[in-house]
Order: structure tokens, then C-alpha cells, then sequence
């Protein structure tokens, strides 16, 4: 499924880096591998109803002694965007990242030209700034 993902130029042009062809076989391949990442955690982000995928959230680029990590989440099934799963992902990995990992920054990226996220999570609000450079 996540093969697909990747291949629609749309979303690859939102989760940035670089670019490569990839099939099923190799899609696999990346998972097995993902499974026993000590570095990254990949998760998957399903429907409670169905448990259908349709994306990932990572927590990855721990940096142990400043105590920070990075967020990226996909939602890569289109007929699923804009109904808050992002968020609600994003809510859930903060909550693990901070309370579960110890860590006191957690830092995502956005592509989108000079977007401005912002979250609140337990009473405290957290303002995310993404320049596209390119």
C-alpha cells in the first residue's frame, strides 16, 4: 500500500527529500528493515472502524543529549485528508515522544511556503515554522 503512496507526485512533493522509483518488492524491503530500526520508530496510522491504513508517523532523529526528535507524519491515503487523523497522530507521538521518551523538543517539518503550525497539547501551545527553500 505504502508503495503507491510514494509513487503519487502529489505526495511526494509534500513529504520533500529526494525522489526514487520504488516498487512493492522494495517497499518491503524497507519494512522488514523499519521493524528493527533501534534508531526510528515507524508506526502506522489506521481506522479505528477498519483498521485500514492510511499513513505513518515517525519517531526519528533522537538526539539524546538535547533531548529532541523529529515528527514526520504521512497521510497517504487522499480520500482521508483533512478530517484531523494528521492531528490526531501527531497528538498521540508528541504525548510519546515527551512523557515516554523524556524528550523536551520535538521538531516536524511542513512543506508548504512559510506555513505556521500550531498545536496545543496539555494546556501548553507549541508554534512549528517550515520554510520551503527550494
Amino acid at each position: 500500500m505504502t508503495y503507491k503512496w510514494r509513487s503519487d507526485e502529489e505526495i511526494e512533493n509534500m513529504v520533500g527529500g529526494p525522489k526514487y522509483f520504488v516498487s512493492s518488492e522494495k517497499e518491503k524491503e524497507w519494512v522488514r528493515k523499519a521493524i528493527f530500526d533501534n534508531e526510528r520508530m515507524v508506526l502506522g496510522i489506521c481506522l479505528k472502524e477498519s483498521n485500514k491504513l492510511i499513513g505513518t508517523v515517525n519517531i526519528q532523529e533522537f538526539d539524546w543529549i538535547n533531548r529532541s526528535c523529529h515528527v514526520p507524519i504521512l497521510i497517504g491515503d487522499k480520500t482521508e485528508w483533512s478530517k484531523g487523523y494528521a492531528t490526531e497522530a501527531r497528538m498521540m507521538a508528541l504525548k510519546f515522544a515527551f512523557y515516554e521518551r523524556g524528550m523536551n523538543r520535538v521538531w516536524i517539518s511542513k512543506i508548504k511556503q512559510r506555513e505556521c503550525l500550531l498545536i496545543k497539547f496539555n494546556g501548553h501551545s507549541f508554534f512549528f515554522f517550515a520554510y520551503k527553500t527550494h
